[in-house]
């Protein structure tokens, strides 16, 4: 067997994560109005295509100089994506502050959720 990560969606295999945790949040009383995070790639596309899949808007915070190719494609599954500070500790930080500022579901990259799926 070969089991082809590249061939999903985002290509990774941090889709499932993304998906499971969403398929939590379906299952809980009230789905949040809206979910943000922060990272450089992979994860940000996989909380756009399962947030769009739910129809959660989803904000992703980048540090500013991520990869340009990384930014197009959390877009491109229908993010929100804002850049912000030097590296990924103030994009964090910043992601925290919106949600509470939002009222939004921080989605922290390494919830127990995300991992259960990968």
């Amino acid at each position: 067997w070969v089991k082809h990560e590249n061939h999903t969606p985002i290509g990774s295999f941090k889709i499932r994560g993304g998906l499971v945790y969403f398929a939590h949040l379906a299952k809980s009383s009230e789905m949040p109005k809206g979910v943000v995070s922060a990272t450089r790639g992979n994860h940000g596309q996989s909380i756009g295509f399962a947030a769009r899949r739910y129809g959660i808007p989803a904000t992703i915070v980048a540090p500013h100089g991520n990869s340009v190719e990384k930014n197009a494609a959390m877009r491109a599954f229908g993010v929100q994506l804002i850049e912000h500070g030097e590296d990924f500790q103030a994009a964090r930080e910043y992601a925290k502050d919106l949600a509470h500022e939002k009222s939004l579901q921080m989605i922290p990259s390494f919830d127990p959720l995300l991992v259960t799926g990968v």
